[in-house]
């Protein structure tokens, strides 16, 4: 931990500082967000604190309207002022291939009548998935839930090699 330390505290001292509606890859605030992390995990919680002040003061960075909520992850807001690191993707750039977040995408394509889309989510690798403890954290009524999950599809094929299934209609979800 003492080497994780010394490098984030030298990462802070060399990164440059993030741009209000300029996305940086890496800048100070991501290496003050992990250095806080790495404090939290050391129950060093005044350092951690600290560390956490100075990136919710950062001015390059603001919360999100939540009218406009569902921009926090969306593919065409990827510079939105919330977002402390990202990793830019693009449905249309073949040169800046998608990593990480079809990783979290269900294999939807599994289910007879339904095709990947970039409606539906994009390819799908379904790596990672959220815990039912983890959906139990919504209310019914929380605009974060559906503006950051995508938890519905549309069948959206019917073909002798991927028929809808019986009792279920082209564009149901």
């Amino acid at each position: 931990f003492n080497l994780i330390i010394s490098d984030l505290e030298d990462a802070i001292s060399f990164l440059p500082y993030a741009v209000p509606g300029q996305p940086v890859m890496v800048s100070k605030c991501v290496a003050r967000h992990v250095l806080s992390l790495v404090y939290m995990n050391l129950q060093r919680y005044p350092e951690a604190a600290l560390m956490a002040q100075q990136v919710i003061e950062d001015p390059a960075y603001d919360l999100v309207p939540s009218s406009n909520i569902a921009d926090v992850f969306s593919c065409h807001h990827q510079d939105n002022s919330e977002i402390i690191f990202s990793w830019l993707f693009s449905s249309t750039d073949r040169n800046n291939p998608q990593r990480c977040s079809v990783q979290l995408m269900p294999l939807y394509s599994r289910i007879s009548g339904v095709t990947v889309s970039w409606e539906g989510g994009g390819r799908n690798w379904s790596r990672l998935l959220p815990s039912p403890y983890y959906w139990t954290l919504f209310e019914a009524v929380d605009l974060r839930l559906d503006a950051w999950h995508k938890r519905y599809w549309v069948y959206n094929i019917n073909s002798f090699i991927d028929p809808l299934p019986p009792g279920v209609s082209f564009g149901d979800t």
